[in-house]
């Protein structure tokens, strides 16, 4: 979210900040605040709890917009109750809103009285301290933006709209602007209402007004405002040909839009004149590429981490038989463009990408599950595996890490990590761009890796699968010709097997894919000429023993920067899983944070959960106890961050295992299991395997 404190601070020491007034950020970077403003100007909205809701300003009151407290309270939902109220009179569904709540958070459908109570609460969760408002949620409407500019004299131009109705968990995942048009009557009073808008509050800079359309009735809404320059402002310059960053800055220069080069091409005037323009009765210029031009962008890979690219841009001609995309970096962001004059020759473009997306296949030689499991789990288990399984693949198939570290081990990363290898010498090593092909490590992995779930009753041989059975999640080995990954049931649900543990599902599907990435880490070493083990240096070190060295837990610390754990004690506590950091830092998971990965096949919310972590924990006095639950209000009598949680077994390092249990009860979070060590086993199979 937008801190309008910076603006302030930066004015306050005669720095000039890119961007709007801190008086601005406050009034429309609030969803109420912005929506009565919406309605004071005759912007129609949604049914919501401060429908009607308008302030009568006198021409003094324009000076220093604000929203009256009394106003203000009227448009806020306080509880659960009054919102079931309100959504009862307008109808169900509706949308739960956090009002400073920004992207997927803060934002929750509700479609009946029960489930209004839980997403009222997450929300209360989600954004702790914001007020909530309930709005009326409407099908079969598109979402569309008006891009605005502004400068200091009251100069305002809408500029062509964009459509961003594909979307995923509240989040765009295609822009374009928009074929299917509303009339240029309706276009014309959203341009209006977006510049009646700015100009009372008088905004300065670049900006967005977001509304619904309705192409049945031909109806719109106004939703809210974005107070900064958009990541996806690259295909409005490709309609207009305005560097919009360009104007953003000659805008806080003190330049009228009227002297900037851009604009002036746009209304057909001398690009260096100095002729002032009429904005509202002159007409833009006609572009090459007009508002019909359907631009199409992806939104952000959120697995590879806002990786920034080489920043290259690659054209070529989508009329042809060749894929027209423009793909480069925008602000830390990766984006594919796609820009030309028909939706069917996007179509075609957009279902041969389709075909020919590097999807990674996960597939092993053979899934075994011992025959001690009634057929029901039998069953359960197999189907709870496939779906971390899929869930794996879809992650694999957009971020390139891990393939290159199994394919770099293969190739004999080990044999070059040497001790005299600095860590950026054993980062490189480990996740430089490898020779060998996607396909080819694909069959590696389906040709050699046998997954089989261990049963507790089975008999001990091979002697290996001691430890699984009592310390471990699991235990990968090499047996005959192939590499075994042994799995203990506990780390699936209860749900699935009475062998299990007391989490959710969704805990047990993602917690059983991070297992799979460690434990094919360390598979694939089979594969490799001299089958090494990990090096012990410091690159490989695990964050929950510095003494014990895992390539798995690198890898899964180059993804979230931490180690999962299952908690032994979810039975009493709502908390399934945590991550154990750096420096011995606990950090642990809400449903939300675990469905967030489920959702987008991303990690991405893990590592920004670690990072903030970090933060809190030096602003926090080393005397006292920390409060690492980021979405609930702390409480000093009852607080479950508190107790003494424990993982439920141990990750595969490169120690030997000990059958005794060495967990440290003083541990504020503690795992249910260990990872099993990187030793040689071979020798431990026996002639006759119970568990295969």
């Amino acid at each position: 979210l937008e801190n309008p404190k910076l603006s302030e601070l930066l004015r306050q020491h005669g720095i000039i900040f890119i961007g709007p007034s801190e008086k601005t950020m406050l009034i429309l970077g609030d969803k109420i605040t912005s929506t009565i403003i919406a309605q004071n100007v005759d912007l129609p909205t949604l049914l919501w709890s401060g429908s009607n809701l308008k302030v009568e300003w006198n021409e003094k009151d324009l000076e220093n917009i604000n929203i009256p407290i009394d106003i203000y309270e009227k448009a806020c939902v306080i509880d659960a109750k009054e919102g079931i109220e309100f959504a009862s009179r307008i109808g169900f569904p509706v949308m739960i809103k956090a009002s400073k709540g920004s992207g997927k958070k803060g934002i929750q459908t509700a479609t009946n009285h029960h489930n209004f109570q839980h997403y009222f609460r997450q929300i209360q969760k989600d954004i702790p301290n914001s007020p909530i408002l309930v709005m009326k949620c409407v099908d079969n409407c598109q979402r569309l933006e008006i891009q605005i500019i502004a400068d200091e004299n009251g100069h305002i131009i809408p500029l062509f709209n964009h459509n961003y109705s594909i979307q995923q968990r509240h989040e765009k995942s295609i822009e374009e602007t928009s074929r299917i048009l509303p009339p240029p009557k309706i276009l014309e009073q959203m341009k209006n209402g977006a510049v009646r808008l700015v100009k009372l509050i008088g905004y300065v800079g670049v900006g967005t007004i977001e509304y619904l359309y309705n192409s049945n009735n031909e109806t719109f809404f106004f939703l809210e405002i974005n107070l900064r320059l958009q990541m996806e402002h690259s295909f409005i310059e490709m309609n207009t040909n305005i560097n919009l960053p360009a104007c953003q800055i000659q805008i806080a220069m003190g330049i009228d839009l009227h002297r900037i080069k851009d604009i002036r091409l746009l209304y057909g005037k001398d690009p260096f004149g100095q002729t002032s323009i009429d904005f509202e009765t002159s007409h833009i210029k006609s572009q090459s590429s007009d508002e019909r031009t359907p631009v199409h962008t992806s939104n952000e890979y959120s697995d590879k981490n806002y990786p920034t690219s080489s920043s290259t841009i690659q054209k070529s001609k989508l009329y042809n038989q060749s894929s027209d995309s423009r793909k480069f970096d925008d602000t830390e962001y990766e984006h594919i463009i796609l820009h030309d004059e028909t939706p069917e020759i996007i179509q075609n473009n957009q279902q041969a990408s389709s075909e020919t997306a590097q999807k990674f296949h996960l597939n092993f030689y053979q899934v075994l599950i011992h025959d001690n499991f009634p057929e029901n789990e039998k069953k359960s288990i197999r189907d709870r595996f496939n779906e971390s399984k899929q869930f794996l693949a879809n992650f694999l198939s957009s971020n390139q890490r891990c393939i290159q570290a199994w394919s770099n081990i293969m190739n004999g990363a080990y044999e070059r990590i040497t001790i005299n290898s600095t860590l950026l010498e054993q980062t490189e090593n480990f996740f430089r761009p490898s020779t060998m092909s996607t396909r080819t490590l694909e069959k590696l992995i389906s040709n050699n890796v046998v997954i089989a779930i261990v049963h507790p009753t089975a008999k001990s041989d091979p002697s290996v699968l001691d430890p699984n059975r009592t310390k471990e999640y699991a235990t990968t080995t090499q047996f005959e010709n192939k590499t075994a990954i042994c799995i203990n049931p506990m780390v699936f649900d209860l749900d699935t097997t009475s062998y299990g543990s007391p989490i959710s599902a969704e805990a047990s599907k993602f917690f059983l894919a991070i297992l799979l990435i460690h434990e094919i880490t360390h598979a694939v070493r089979y594969c490799s000429p001299t089958k090494k083990e990990t090096p012990e240096l410091s690159f490989f070190r695990t964050y929950a023993d510095p003494d014990k060295y895992d390539a798995g837990n690198a890898l899964e610390h180059e993804l979230f920067d931490g180690e999962l754990h299952i908690n032994r004690d979810s039975a009493s506590t709502h908390v399934k899983l945590f991550i154990i950091g750096s420096n011995n830092r606990h950090i642990k998971l809400s449903p939300s944070d675990i469905n967030d990965c489920l959702t987008s096949y991303s990690f991405i919310s893990l590592l920004s959960l670690v990072q903030r972590s970090a933060l809190k924990r030096k602003r926090n006095d080393g005397n006292k106890k920390l409060h690492m639950n980021y979405f609930e209000p702390f409480n000093n009598e009852k607080n479950e961050d508190n107790q003494k949680l424990i993982p439920l077994l141990n990750y595969h390092t490169t120690a030997v295992c000990e059958t005794e249990d060495t967990s440290d009860p003083d541990d504020e979070y503690q795992p249910l299991l260990d990872y099993h060590p990187e030793i040689n086993t071979s020798l431990n199979q026996s002639d006759i395997d119970p568990l295969l």
